[in-house]
């Protein structure tokens, strides 16, 4: 484990005696919903949870089930309670995609630029305070099953100033069976990256999810949370 991993473990353990995480933070929390449609250099739906109230909030980009094909409005409930604790939630999604496209991952640096650019205007012109401000050089990234196939594939493109990740639950692979080779991880190696992560897991990686073949109900065998963990260590 490197020192800036040390650190911030160190900093997180500190810090949590004074929180309650099942309670909701102290700031009020806005939904906004910026339709690729109707968004000029926006080429997929972006759903934002944005504490209402002065200050500079790191940024959670949030990459939601299905790869990605799963609105963000789906996990709005978990989204808000996050950003009540002082973070901007993020959650980009597209419904007419395919896994594969959405797994390449370069969209998301669009997307990001997108948002560094033109973002704090919309939610000011949406009547958010006016003294928000987003905190860009601190962002962490979230996701939800196969949505974490793109958080990774992301981070493989470059860092992107992401200061940490979130796998819950993440599956490799792009159908549960195994038939599509399009992995994001290989067994026996390391990912090219250095980043705190933490992994949570439901517990089911070793019962069987279907009958056709015996895989494990989060995805082709070897290549769920187990093995996400695994070779997100650094050594």
């Amino acid at each position: 484990m490197n020192l800036r991993s040390i650190v911030l473990s160190l900093i997180l353990i500190s810090s949590v005696k004074s929180i309650d995480p099942y309670s909701n933070g102290p700031h009020d929390v806005q939904e906004k919903t910026y339709y690729r449609i109707l968004t000029n250099g926006l080429d997929h739906t972006l759903v934002a949870w944005v504490p209402n109230t002065s200050g500079s909030f790191p940024i959670v980009y949030f990459n939601p089930g299905v790869g990605g094909m799963v609105p963000g409005w789906f996990y709005s409930m978990m989204a808000k309670h996050l950003a009540s604790h002082g973070f901007v939630v993020l959650s980009p999604f597209a419904l007419i995609t395919t896994p594969i496209f959405e797994y390449k991952a370069e969209w998301l640096v669009q997307v990001d630029q997108w948002a560094q650019s033109n973002l704090l205007d919309k939610l000011l012109q949406d009547g958010l305070n006016p003294g928000l401000q987003l905190d860009f050089e601190n962002t962490f990234l979230m996701g939800h099953s196969s949505g974490n196939h793109i958080s990774i594939n992301y981070l493989k493109l470059g860092c992107h100033n992401v200061k940490g990740v979130v796998l819950i639950s993440p599956v490799d692979g792009v159908d549960p069976f195994g038939f599509i080779d399009d992995y994001c991880i290989t067994p026996g190696e390391k990912l090219p990256f250095d980043t705190p992560t933490l992994v949570i897991s439901t517990g089911l990686d070793a019962v069987p999810g279907n009958t056709i073949k015996s895989e494990a109900s989060e995805g082709p065998k070897g290549r769920s949370s187990k093995a996400f963990l695994i070779f997100v260590l650094p050594f």
